[in-house]
């Protein structure tokens, strides 16, 4: 459940409201807790009727002591639900980070868990010049920048859109989605793949683990690549897609015990990633890659 801790227009107490670019508080303070209290009853409606597993707070306006006694109120009546790192104001608090619009770049070792939020249209609500006319994000750059830069980092992705005051979804909108719908059912979808480790960023793309397949997705018009730092002798097969199906294995040899080179990739005319699928006869174990992924020499050129 989404929810606006500081974001309310009109009550008294209320901390987004603008006055803070003054730095002159027209609230007391017995007014900013009673909109304290009244934001704790608020939240606790919310999950008694929603039953959320994860509440993503926003506006992280208020100051520490109002945003500590929210936390400390949901964490005592409802420990399991999980929050996001935006009550505080500097971003402190809460079991996952967020990068908005872009992947998260922050410290791995303090914050373990990201979820990376994008919008299609350059706004976060329903925008009439951009929903009907163009989307922000084609296919390609929704795949290829915010669904492969997250995954590849194993962060979650959340996308918006904004559907109008009728309930209808944007015509553009949804032409949007169904090439991403597309293009997941032909190669199957993220939600089961995970990131190799730091060296999984070539320059011609990112590569993804899923089951016995390290997946290579291919982000610029190269017709070859190379991969370095797997072990070939457990190559089952290599499947590269074309437009219709996918080419024969044929595309592909053996460059030494560790390295393997794949030709004939095509570019899609929709500009998305092309992919190349290196199935492997042992599974790959995506938290210490065990006896496929060489992990201090997977690199890729």
């Amino acid at each position: 459940s989404y929810f606006s801790q500081s974001k309310d227009w009109m009550a008294n107490g209320g901390f987004d409201q603008g006055w803070k670019d003054n730095n002159v508080d027209p609230y007391s303070e017995s007014q900013h807790q009673n909109y304290t209290t009244m934001t704790i009853k608020v939240i606790n409606e919310m999950i008694n009727r929603y039953h959320p597993y994860m509440l993503w707070y926003d506006t992280p306006d208020a100051p520490d002591q109002y945003a500590n006694r929210i936390l400390a109120s949901q964490l005592v009546d409802y420990p399991q639900v999980i929050v996001n790192w935006r009550l505080k104001s500097n971003y402190s608090t809460g079991d996952f980070a967020t990068g908005e619009n872009s992947y998260f770049e922050g410290d791995r070792n303090v914050w373990k868990y990201a979820e990376n939020c994008y919008t299609i249209n350059g706004s976060w609500g329903y925008w009439a010049a951009k929903d009907n006319v163009e989307s922000t994000y084609s296919v390609a750059r929704m795949i290829g920048r915010s669904f492969l830069e997250s995954k590849c980092r194993n962060q979650n992705v959340l996308i918006n859109i904004s559907p109008k005051a009728s309930d209808e979804i944007p015509s553009v909108t949804k032409a949007l989605f169904d090439g991403i719908s597309d293009y997941m059912q032909k190669y199957g979808t993220f939600n089961d793949t995970f990131s190799t480790n730091i060296n999984s960023f070539p320059s011609w793309g990112r590569l993804l683990i899923s089951g016995n397949t390290l997946k290579a997705y291919v982000l610029d018009t190269s017709s070859t690549i190379r991969i370095d730092g797997v072990l070939t002798n457990f190559i089952k097969s290599v499947r590269v897609y074309d437009a219709a199906d996918e080419y024969s294995s044929s595309n592909y040899s053996i460059i030494s015990e560790y390295s393997l080179q794949v030709t004939n990739i095509p570019t899609n005319s929709n500009h998305t990633p092309a992919v190349v699928d290196i199935a492997f006869a042992n599974g790959i174990v995506a938290e210490d890659y065990s006896n496929i992924l060489l992990t201090t020499n997977l690199t890729t050129t």
